[in-house]
Order: C-alpha cells, then sequence, then structure tokens
C-alpha cells in the first residue's frame, strides 16, 4: 500500500486492509486498451497532439490508447466525460487551457470544476499565439497598430473565432493593457476569420502559429510579433507582443487528465511515460512544424497552472461579458 493510499484510509476511517485489493489492481494496470478523449473533432490541433501522444503512450504501456473524438460545447463535453468516468485508469482526457480555465467563466452552468473534478496528471505542450495583420496593410509593427488605433479609436477592427475563444480574448487583453479602442468581429471559426483578413474586412487577428506560417511564407499575411513570454524557438527574429506592450502575454497549453480519484501508482506512470514520449526528438520536432513545443509537469505543477489560469482570464472575461456561442 502507497502512502497516498495510507493517508486516505485514515482521513475516510476506511481500514487500510480494505484498499489492499485497490493497490494489487493498480498494479495490474493496463490490461486493456485505453481510452484517450480528445474534446475536438477529428483533424484539428488538439486530436493531431492527441493521436502523437496515444502513440508513444501505446507502446510504452503495451496496450492500444485508442482516440475518441468527443467534440461539442467548446471541449466541455468531453471533459464532462472524462469527470464522470470511473477512475480505473481506461480513460483519460486530453484537456487545454481552455476547457480548464476559460470555459469555467464562459459557461453559466458548466458540468465540471477543473480542479475538483479531475486527476491532473501532465502537460504535453505549451503554444503561443501569434499576431496577424493583412500584408496589403500598412502596418509593419505592434507599434503600428497601436498608432492606428490611436488614430482611429472604435474603428479598427479584430476578428476570432467566436467570442470567448482564445484569439478573442487576445484582442481583448491587448487592447485593455494597450489602452486603445478597438471593435471585435466574431465569426465561426478560424479558417472563416482568416477568410476575413484575407478578404480586408478586419484588420489584424490572433491565431495559432502553425496556420500563420503558410500564408505568412505565400505573402498573404504579416506576423507582427507573438504573445509568449519569450520569443519563439522556431522564429528567433520575432518580437513578442510584450516587447511593445510590457507584461502582455498568452499561452496555452494541454494536457492529460483522469476522473477524480485516480490511483496514485497510475498517476505516477502515467506521468513518467508521458514525460518519456514529449522529451522524444522526434515528437519534439513534429510539434515545432505545428507551432507547439513539449512541455511537461507534475500533478501538483498543472494544478498550480490552471489556477494561475483561473487567476488570469477570470478578469478579462467578465470584464468583456463574453458567453459561449
Amino acid at each position: 500500500m502507497t502512502k497516498f493510499e495510507q493517508r486516505r484510509a485514515l482521513l475516510l476511517g476506511t481500514p487500510m486492509l480494505a484498499l489492499a485489493p485497490c493497490a494489487a489492481w493498480a498494479q495490474d494496470w493496463p490490461a486493456r486498451p485505453i481510452r484517450l478523449v480528445v474534446p475536438f473533432p477529428p483533424g484539428g490541433p488538439t486530436d493531431r497532439i492527441g493521436r502523437l501522444l496515444a502513440d508513444r503512450l501505446g507502446k510504452a504501456l503495451g496496450q492500444p490508447v485508442v482516440i475518441d473524438n468527443v467534440g461539442g460545447a467548446g471541449g466541455t463535453t468531453g471533459m464532462a466525460r472524462v469527470a464522470k468516468a470511473a477512475p480505473d485508469g481506461y480513460t483519460l482526457g486530453l484537456g487545454a487551457t481552455s476547457t480548464q480555465a476559460i470555459s469555467t467563466f464562459l459557461y453559466d452552468q458548466l458540468s465540471y470544476d477543473p480542479l475538483k473534478d479531475f486527476t491532473s496528471i501532465s502537460k504535453v505542450s505549451e503554444y503561443s499565439n501569434v499576431l496577424l495583420v493583412n500584408a496589403q496593410q500598412p502596418i509593419h509593427t505592434v507599434k503600428d497598430l497601436i498608432a492606428l488605433a490611436l488614430a482611429k479609436p472604435g474603428q479598427i477592427t479584430f476578428g476570432s473565432a467566436g467570442t470567448g475563444t482564445s484569439a478573442h480574448l487576445s484582442g481583448e487583453l491587448f487592447q485593455n493593457m494597450a489602452k486603445i479602442k478597438v471593435s471585435h468581429v466574431p465569426y465561426k471559426g478560424a479558417a472563416a476569420a482568416l477568410t476575413a483578413l484575407l478578404a480586408g474586412d478586419i484588420v489584424f487577428m490572433f491565431d495559432i502559429l502553425g496556420t500563420a506560417t503558410g500564408l505568412a511564407e505565400s505573402g498573404r499575411v504579416r506576423i507582427l510579433a507573438s504573445t509568449g513570454h519569450t520569443r519563439l524557438k522556431q522564429y528567433p527574429d520575432l518580437p513578442t507582443v510584450a516587447e511593445t506592450v510590457p507584461d502582455y502575454e498568452v499561452s496555452g497549453w494541454f494536457a492529460v487528465f483522469g476522473p477524480p480519484g485516480l490511483p496514485e501508482p497510475i498517476v505516477e506512470q502515467l506521468n513518467r511515460e508521458i514525460g518519456h514520449a514529449m522529451a522524444d526528438t522526434e515528437v519534439s520536432a513534429t510539434l515545432l512544424k505545428m507551432g507547439y513545443e513539449s512541455a511537461v509537469s507534475s500533478p501538483a505543477e498543472l494544478n498550480r497552472q490552471i489556477e494561475q489560469d483561473l487567476a488570469t482570464w477570470g478578469p478579462i472575461v467578465r470584464a468583456t461579458n463574453a458567453k459561449a456561442n
């Protein structure tokens, strides 16, 4: 019996002998395929990262890790299923900043608590957004964009994949911290927002690097800056927004979660194997091409990240009165 199980037995007043079968059961894990819930449709970045992880994790654990795409309600439908699953290690979920932090403030009746209703296991990836303008615009720097917005208060538009999305909130934070007044135009998905940017219907937008790179290389859009704390490894000459707007930062992450009460031995094994998978040079290189970076954490570090994100995004969402579409 682990120290974790002993402490839990004392807290619950449960005889320690009654937990012995649970310890033995955890040692036999995994004895059958594992389901990894990806809370978004196939083909998107979350799905691609999930499949990359599932392949490596399945080989390491000796059992297939099967992707189960459960889209809907901004990823919260899939994560709700994870929260309600049996804590036996055979149902896991690939959550994100949006599902575990931002959605808490977008939905009036979210069916789960991002901390209490999950067992945090490990981060797998981190990313920053990038700030884009149409290449035909006479805007070459973040300073140029701010100057234009100051000259035309309320007339400069920015688009997003929808109200409450990371792209939308990135723009709202930029507006607030740069002390400018711009107008948000929500679209039904990032592709529609990009189409509007290319058509000149909006002036700027925030998007993930993987999508923006091809358009920038073709000369159709111009990437002004990244939103992370530090410059991107792939583009060391690209400035951050914070170099013009001090302390501005928007970053996101993907991480693996289990249902609440997942036995500690299973959590430890998963955390260890995820660490090995994300340290693989081929995995890291594949993620970089997609615009993401490998990143791992302890369960405690992941919980602290969620707490930090809740504190960051709560005031922004409330200030904009953003609600899920």
